[in-house]
């Protein structure tokens, strides 16, 4: 194994070129996109449809009834942020794929490739910056969530929020929505065609994995390796077996899938010809 001392300078500027580079781009996307904008699509879109499925779950035809110690049993928890579930961590993992297919769609990738030449530099910051914005405004809706059932339904809020099965909930999907924006990121790279990509990346995201995991055959491992079956399984929601029955387990496979289909988007986007290939 080489050790640092055998690195040459050149192969330590390369490194610490390729480092800035990422660095950079993570401040020029936000920049270039408007943190307007990115609120908008990434934050308050879900945001709100986190807290209307909160408040229904208080107020609706069946709502969610607390037990005896002032909270919802662990087991029915996540029925707290089921709008987040079905829909809103969905819109989260577009938006974040959508900050390169937006740059394919007008025509700016090139512009993109010609300030910073290093593609993979490219991909590795738009996965981290979609990753980390992810992340952080799924812990933001994911309190809100609480807080407008807590509100809604007139429970203590703080036992309601320092309940195991809510925080594990909350941090397990926000480190989720981080690794699977990364994965859906690579995703829309691989695939390049802004149409067929957001179909590609919503149905997976919404239904696509549940209906692979019905087919004979391919199901069970669709249901063990999948991103969305093993993020669900990080947070305790039950939806299937993912990698283990170790949430950290299926949190660290999460992260390998994402660190893998980053790579393989960096190589595929280096090895294309020209600045936008057909």
């Amino acid at each position: 194994m080489t050790s640092a001392a055998h690195i040459s300078p050149r192969q330590r500027g390369a490194f610490s070129g390729h480092l800035g580079d990422i660095a950079r781009w993570m401040r020029v996307i936000p920049s270039k996109n408007g943190w307007g904008r990115l609120l908008l699509r990434g934050l308050l879109a879900p945001a709100i449809i986190t807290v209307a499925g909160a408040v229904f779950t208080a107020l609706g035809p069946v709502p969610l009834k607390p037990t005896l110690a002032g909270t919802p049993a662990p087991e029915d928890v996540h029925f707290i942020l089921i709008g987040y579930l079905v829909f809103g961590q969905v819109v989260l993992i577009s938006s974040g794929a959508w900050l390169h297919l937006r740059d394919v769609l007008s025509k700016e990738l090139g512009m993109n490739y010609t300030a910073v030449p290093a593609r993979t530099s490219i991909v590795t910051a738009t996965s981290l910056f979609a990753g980390v914005c992810s992340l952080i405004f799924a812990l933001v809706c994911t309190f809100l969530g609480g807080v407008s059932f807590a509100l809604a339904a007139q429970v203590d809020l703080i036992a309601l929020i320092t309940t195991p099965a809510l925080l594990q909930l909350a941090v397990g999907l926000s480190i989720g929505a981080g690794l699977l924006t990364m994965i859906f990121v690579a995703v829309a790279f691989l695939i390049r065609i802004p149409v067929l990509a957001m179909i590609v990346i919503v149905f997976w995201a919404a239904v696509g994995e549940d209906t692979i995991s019905a087919i004979p055959g391919i199901g069970p491992i669709i249901s063990t390796i999948g991103p969305m079956t093993n993020s669900f399984a990080l947070a305790g929601v039950a939806s299937g077996p993912g990698i283990s029955a170790s949430p950290l387990l299926c949190g660290i496979w999460l992260a390998v899938l994402a660190a893998a289909c980053t790579a393989l988007a960096a190589l595929v986007e280096t090895r294309r010809s020209g600045w936008i290939a057909g």
